[in-house]
């Protein structure tokens, strides 16, 4: 059996970019449809999703590359992690992506100063680049890693069941290790 690719992707907007060429600034305002939100909050495991969008600007830079400033929107629904009762969150995340070209030129990338953060914001460049799939990246990296629905708090976890006694007279891990060196310091008198 092999293994092939989704040929299309839960919110896919695709931007030739030798077709954007031609002006060097484009407004982006893309939305989900309601079967796409469906999608994708199936993909990331979300009970619902709604309002996602992605809007901001293009830009062509030097000639080669581009970049992509803007903000992914959404509001996700998730399952508590302690109660699975319905989680309501509202993300609105800034972005920004820079594609360049694989075949950058040395003076060019040298001329270019980077922080680390920078560095995570720069893809090469492909021909068409997918502000869908950016979209889906950015909101599945900021998903609440345990969603708690409001008022829950985590408290001790306890290994004994609620109202149970602890086994009366059990002993301390290390005390038959005590009562045998008792027992062989009293032999040894």
């Amino acid at each position: 059996m092999t293994d092939t690719p989704n040929p299309t992707p839960e919110f896919s907007r695709p931007l030739r970019l030798h077709v954007l060429r031609k002006a060097p600034q484009h407004d982006i305002d893309m939305r989900a449809t309601e079967a796409e939100q469906a999608q994708v909050a199936a993909l990331l495991d979300l009970m619902f999703l709604s309002k996602l969008r992605i809007h901001g600007r293009l830009d062509a830079i030097d000639d080669d590359g581009w970049q992509f400033t803007g903000t992914v929107g959404a509001t996700v629904t998730q399952a508590c992690v302690v109660t699975l009762q319905p989680v309501k969150t509202r993300l609105d995340l800034p972005v920004r992506r820079t594609w360049l070209p694989a075949k950058a030129e040395p003076e060019f990338v040298a001329e270019i100063e980077l922080d680390a953060e920078a560095l995570d914001e720069i893809e090469p460049l492909t021909d068409p680049i997918d502000l869908g799939l950016l979209a889906m990246e950015e909101l599945a990296l900021a998903l609440p890693p345990y969603p708690r629905a409001e008022g829950v708090k985590v408290g001790p976890i306890s290994a004994i069941p609620p109202g149970a006694d602890p086994i009366p007279g059990r002993e301390k891990p290390f005390a038959a290790l005590a009562g045998l060196r008792d027992k062989l310091q009293r032999d040894g008198e």
